[in-house]
């Protein structure tokens, strides 16, 4: 499964369950790493990697926060 895939289809899945069940979020959320690895060695460019980096940084952060 590529991180993409799992992105869709696991993580995004897991955490709409969560906020559904009312349940807590997780403790730590750090996914923006994995995402920017996985587009530098995908060779996206830059100006795609730093975006998709804060916006899965928001993310991160809401979930750890929460």
């Amino acid at each position: 499964m590529t991180l993409p895939q799992w992105l869709r289809f696991v993580f995004i899945v897991r955490l709409e369950a969560l906020v559904e069940a009312q349940a807590p979020m997780p403790a730590k959320c750090e996914v923006a790493p994995a995402v920017e690895v996985w587009l530098a060695q995908a060779g996206a460019r830059t100006s795609e990697r730093l975006m998709m980096k804060r916006a899965v940084e928001t993310i991160d952060r809401l979930v750890t926060e929460n």
